[in-house]
């Protein structure tokens, strides 16, 4: 019955965690009704609530921010935008950190997560996979005496959260495997190794 029972464990618990993420965030996109008149929300015209439909309202606001930005007029009026923010206290320092995070993670030029390391951390002959972010610059490269490197180590089973160090160059190693590949071997806390992640991406290509 033990054996049964993690047989049933290993096939639903994926299936739960999947859906419950999957409703987190349906849930949290369906908020983006708030921002219709109260007469056009679907309980007002229809007289029930169809969920799901403030995600695809939300994807659709996404688009046409997008779409309207990347003209003349838009790209104008976003400069404007801008630069009001930048002029408004404690607003534009937060809006020119995230913007700054946003556009390394989000634009396809940028270069976040380069490369995938090997680093002791957090004390030496402990190591852990760390992801190469770029130089140290600035006021603080001016302390450093050497070649240093800006590092991420993000925590496991959750990569969001995590630390950055700046590290000398000479003490990372250069893993030859994908960023995606470490960061599954990452979150899946080491269980998934990165042979076994490659095979499976690249069968996965294949099918």
């Amino acid at each position: 019955m033990r054996k049964y029972f993690i047989t049933g464990l290993l096939i639903l618990v994926p299936l739960a965690i999947t859906a419950w993420v999957l409703h987190a965030v349906i849930s949290t996109m369906d908020q983006s009704l708030l921002l219709l008149p109260t007469q056009w929300r679907p309980e007002a015209l229809i007289g029930f609530k169809i969920p799901g439909l403030g995600a695809v309202l939300t994807v659709l606001i996404i688009f046409v921010t997008g779409l309207l930005t990347k003209n003349f007029i838009g790209k104008y009026v976003v400069g404007l935008w801008e630069k009001l923010l930048t002029h408004i206290p404690i607003v534009s320092s937060i809006y020119s950190s995230v913007k700054q995070v946003s556009d390394t993670l989000f634009s396809s030029t940028g270069n976040a997560f380069s490369k995938a390391l090997l680093i002791q951390y957090p004390r030496e002959g402990s190591w852990t996979i760390a992801f190469l972010t770029g130089k140290p610059g600035g006021a603080v490269a001016k302390h450093l005496d050497g070649d240093f490197i800006s590092v991420y180590v993000p925590t496991t089973p959750n990569p969001t959260s995590g630390y950055f160090l700046i590290i000398p160059k000479k003490d990372a190693i250069e893993l030859d495997m994908s960023v995606d590949t470490a960061l599954k071997y990452v979150v899946s806390m080491g269980v998934v190794a990165p042979e076994l992640a490659e095979q499976a991406a690249q069968n996965k290509s294949c099918n």
